[in-house]
């Protein structure tokens, strides 16, 4: 069991020089509650023809897997009395780039944009400590994920 989970996030550029994001510490009131399809692998590629004067189809499997791209979907909350500019700063920090994720949970990383709109939740009370929700749905370029040492 991970006693202290971490999620990164960097910006792909070259060279690769920019900063690696710890999320849940430069954008500070920010915390990290799920993701969906990390680990989803993409339908992989194959072409097919189908003859009148044959039975079933023929088909042709590259020899390098070609696979279509995937979805991801990360749910965080912002909590706290910034917790809107925290939102509008990480929004602001993951749209119109292309991207790189990975965390010691899974140890999966993959390249990936934001690719949906965002729309955070109302206000919600919890005792003392408000906070907002938003889910941020990327795609997932290369349609897997590579295991990160």
């Amino acid at each position: 069991m991970i006693t202290n989970p971490k999620f990164y996030m960097q910006e792909i550029a070259k060279p690769d020089t920019k900063p690696i994001k710890d999320l849940e510490v430069d954008f500070s009131g920010m915390k990290y509650l799920s993701c969906k399809g990390l680990s989803s692998k993409g339908k992989s590629r194959v072409y097919t023809e189908q003859y009148a004067d044959s039975n079933g189809i023929r088909v042709y499997i590259p020899t390098t897997l070609t696979v279509d791209t995937v979805d991801i979907e990360f749910e965080f909350v912002f909590a706290g009395d910034n917790r809107r500019d925290v939102f509008d700063t990480f929004y602001e920090y993951v749209k119109n780039k292309k991207l790189r994720y990975w965390d010691n949970v899974r140890n999966r990383q993959v390249e990936m944009y934001l690719s949906d709109k965002v729309e955070p939740s109302e206000d919600i009370l919890l005792g003392s400590t408000p906070y907002i929700k938003a889910t941020f749905k990327f795609t997932n370029i290369n349609g897997i994920s590579t295991k990160k040492s």
